[in-house]
């Protein structure tokens, strides 16, 4: 008797459940909500900080070092973990990422003192840093170059609402000074908690939910693009060799150059600015968080959309049509950063952190795959953890500007004026790329 050939190709063939989870908008679907929730969490504390100065008698330049907390340990810990992403299961590193950001967050909602608040920045920064490379490899697994920059693109959607959330929904929990809790539960009376620490609390909830969700869903996306006697072949090389593959690149050295002049932008403008808008502008903590982050991240999100669709399309017809695109995006945000910080009309400051948003999505959506155009394809989580390592060179900017700022020697309008230069030096980065090196070194599709 012949075996029945049809039952068996019909019980090997994927379930609709199966193919449901293995697809591709699907699992991008779970890494954009583990990035909202890594965000919200390294990104609350910057919507809470006068009634957090007021309890913990907290000075301006303290405020820079907190940021620097985070990314020490965030950028110094990616020398390693980002390789974890381009030879290990990324699943894994992601729900242990996320599992410690939650309990780190928690945490800050019970300190008592500026030094335990600076360790679980650390903790923060160390625990969340394998998870953006591990991300930025399972998206180019999951897309090709012909939509690439796009799905990037929706995907970074996620930080936007995150930012947005964190400053409206943060400030306005942090906005209460005394919550109070019903005591029952736990078998005594009610408890009162500090405003700012509720929004720990509760921003620490929305992270278990994600954790539970990615542990039930989200599955692991197969390899692409490997060539078995090309480069670091189809199961990658070691440590070592991958690192010098990625960083004997031009093109990759520009790229990360032009990265730290922008972080050198980003790192002030999202820790001082709603700040500004208090202290300077004299606006509630409520509208500061507000009006600080709803215009820029709207219209960053556009930026994203425009920047990702153009990039696919230029990228179609020249090697570095991607950068050509970041090019115009940075060049955008130089007269941006001079009207904001020049200027307190409502309706120029709307226009100005309009123009802002626009090109740094523009410019944002383009980074990873930029990178993805000119390295290895088994190196792209170790180059994209690089690039965070990189930016460790902007770590200092906020913390110089607020002590700039408690020297009197400089407002936080006027350093936001100045930054306009570094914005102009990172579009000749881009385009001193674009015209000399990506030649030489691209490996996408134009090939």
């Amino acid at each position: 008797m012949k075996p029945d050939l049809s039952s068996a190709a019909a019980h090997d063939r994927p379930s609709l459940c199966d193919r449901m989870l293995s697809n591709s908008w699907f699992v991008m679907v779970w890494l954009a909500l583990d990035y909202f929730v890594l965000y919200l969490h390294r990104s609350v504390l910057n919507f809470v900080l006068p009634p957090l100065q007021a309890e913990l008698q907290i000075t301006e330049a303290q405020i820079g070092n907190m940021q620097m907390a985070f990314l020490l340990p965030y950028c110094f810990s990616q020398l390693f973990v980002g390789y974890l992403g381009d030879r290990f299961h990324r699943r894994t590193v992601l729900l242990v990422s996320l599992i410690g950001s939650i309990v780190c967050l928690v945490g800050k909602g019970m300190v008592v003192s500026f030094s335990q608040l600076i360790l679980l920045q650390i903790a923060l920064g160390a625990l969340q840093s394998a998870s953006v490379p591990a991300i930025a490899g399972m998206m180019a697994d999951c897309f090709t170059p012909r939509w690439r920059s796009t799905a990037v693109a929706i995907y970074l959607i996620s930080q936007n609402v995150a930012i947005v959330t964190a400053g409206w929904l943060g400030g306005t929990i942090a906005g209460v000074s005394t919550w109070t809790l019903p005591g029952q539960f736990f078998g005594g009376e009610p408890i009162e908690v500090a405003g700012w620490r509720m929004a720990m609390f509760i921003f620490s909830g929305f992270g278990i939910a994600v954790a539970a969700g990615m542990l039930l869903f989200l599955r692991e996306p197969s390899r692409t693009e490997r060539e078995e006697n090309r480069g670091l072949g189809v199961e990658g090389g070691s440590f070592r060799r991958t690192v010098f593959d990625v960083l004997r690149m031009p093109s990759y050295l520009l790229i990360t150059l032009a990265y730290v002049l922008t972080c050198v932008i980003i790192n002030p403008r999202s820790i001082f600015l709603a700040k500004y808008f208090h202290d300077d502008l004299g606006m509630s903590l409520e509208r500061a968080g507000f009006f600080s982050t709803f215009f820029i991240q709207i219209f960053t999100v556009v930026g994203l959309f425009v920047g990702g669709i153009w990039a696919d399309q230029w990228a179609k017809r020249m090697k570095a049509g991607r950068l050509w695109v970041q090019v115009i995006g940075v060049l955008l945000i130089a007269p941006a950063l001079v009207v904001l910080g020049t200027t307190a009309s409502t309706p120029l400051l709307i226009v100005a952190m309009s123009l802002f948003g626009l090109g740094l999505g523009i410019y944002t959506t383009n980074l990873w795959t930029t990178t993805f155009d000119v390295v290895d394809p088994a190196a792209r989580s170790t180059a994209t953890a690089f690039l965070n390592v990189a930016s460790l060179l902007a770590a200092s900017a906020s913390p110089i500007i607020g002590h700039w700022v408690d020297q009197g020697w400089m407002s936080y309008g006027q350093s936001f004026a100045a930054l306009s230069i570094v914005a102009v030096l990172t579009a000749a980065a881009l385009a001193l790329c674009a015209l000399f090196s990506v030649p030489r070194d691209y490996r996408g599709p134009l090939e």
